[in-house]
């Protein structure tokens, strides 16, 4: 409670962030710490200090921690050096991809004069990586979506087998346009739902064979019947299941 009152006192009263800077040091090598010591010298205006800081940061913090990864490379953009910043935002990119981490990390290569390359690079890393299967292939999917290449997202989601969530995610937009390629992947949302085992799940599992036969009747295939009839045997010991889908006119 002190410290969190002397916190307080020195941020909004004394405005003294050098000690601020000394009373978060005390608590070191705590990696959240050198972070707020960069984030307090970089508030103050200092921002060669905050970045010294922050260096230390990552060879002396206990743990990694990548707000300071973050600060850092926020901080050398800040002051000119590229390089390093792209070099940063390629760390953080391969240790967690995302949407963001990519955006970023091509902001800063193009400030570097290095887009091309680390475009090329950070697709063939999300591709190695998605090439390992599961949620590997995930962050690609989401990469590719976020640049608008639905096709492409499909294409790598079917390709490497993505997590079963967005893989799901991916076959409700695509079914609009390509009903005989979601088929399968509404099927085996079909049997999740029914391993709920529950009046719920089963509802939901009827409603989705319900748009199962609409998406069969798009994509001119006349395999719905024996569709049905195959979960219908499967789960034949679900009295709730097979009312549910009765009630739905399957």
């Amino acid at each position: 409670m002190v410290r969190i009152l002397l916190e307080d006192f020195h941020k909004t009263i004394s405005h003294d962030t050098d000690a601020l800077v000394a009373l978060y040091a005390e608590d070191l090598p705590t990696a959240y710490r050198y972070w707020q010591i960069g984030d307090a010298l970089r508030t103050a205006g200092r921002r060669d200090e905050a970045i010294t800081w922050l260096r230390r940061g990552l060879t002396e913090a206990a743990h990694p921690n990548q707000r300071i990864d973050d600060l850092l490379a926020t901080l050398l953009t800040e002051t000119g050096s590229h390089d390093e910043a792209a070099g940063i935002r390629w760390r953080l990119f391969t240790s967690s991809p995302s949407p963001r981490r990519h955006r970023e990390l091509l902001d800063a290569a193009e400030r570097a004069g290095t887009l091309a390359g680390t475009a090329e690079r950070a697709d063939a890393h999300l591709h190695e990586r998605a090439a390992r299967g599961g949620y590997q292939a995930d962050p690609l999917v989401e990469v590719l979506l976020a640049a608008g290449d639905a096709d492409a997202a499909w294409a790598a989601g079917v390709r490497y087998r993505c997590g079963h969530g967005i893989l799901w995610r991916l076959a409700q937009d695509r079914a609009a346009t390509h009903p005989a390629d979601v088929i399968p992947v509404y099927a085996a949302q079909v049997e999740q739902e029914i391993e709920g085992k529950n009046k719920k799940a089963y509802a939901e599992a009827a409603r989705l064979m319900s748009a199962l036969r609409e998406l069969h009747e798009r994509a001119g295939s006349t395999g719905f019947a024996d569709y049905v009839a195959s979960v219908k045997q499967q789960h034949r010991l679900k009295p709730s299941l097979l009312a549910a889908l009765t009630k739905a006119g399957l």
